[in-house]
């Protein structure tokens, strides 16, 4: 919002998008803390980069993640001894944002996804977050009513463009 016209100049140039994008936002006390079995680290274990890669998350995103100033983790989520999920977390002031959150195809519909976002609540306020923002591509319909449905509620959307072709 507020770049209608930048987005209208790369639209006649022929960029079209991609991505269209949400950012969810609930206070950290609004989902309770998980105790399960998510384990943080930075940077990320060898496992959770195959996860991430697996979903198309590659080199170029995890190094957008290891720019991050200030603090910032990732968490993964065991099944037993399996890695099963992998998110992404950074702290801005009182902000805590969730990003990359994946859960491998065979370990969904669990109830892992929200488990994992049990985990970025305990997280977020051990870094004294008030806030957790989670970015979502629009299209991940069941990512978007995981969210919804743990009280994050839309602050925003965003898109990228491309060349077309």
């Amino acid at each position: 919002p507020g770049d209608e016209a930048l987005d209208a100049a790369l639209e006649a140039a022929g960029f079209v998008v991609g991505d269209p994008t949400l950012a969810l936002i609930a206070p950290v006390g609004d989902i309770a803390p998980s105790d399960g079995a998510a384990y943080p680290s930075w940077p990320p274990l060898a496992v959770q980069l195959e996860i991430w890669g697996d979903a198309g998350i590659g080199g170029e995103r995890v190094a957008v993640m290891d720019r991050v100033q200030g603090a910032k983790t990732s968490l993964m989520w065991r099944a037993g001894d399996e890695p099963v999920a992998t998110a992404f977390m950074g702290l801005d002031g009182d902000v805590a944002m969730v990003h990359a959150l994946e859960v491998i195809p065979a370990a969904r519909r669990q109830g892992i996804g929200r488990a994992m976002m049990g985990a970025t609540a305990h997280w977020a306020k051990s870094q004294g977050a008030r806030w957790r923002v989670a970015l979502v591509v629009a299209a991940n319909a069941p990512a978007v009513a995981l969210y919804r449905g743990l009280g994050l509620s839309e602050v925003t959307r965003y898109h990228y463009r491309r060349r077309a072709g």
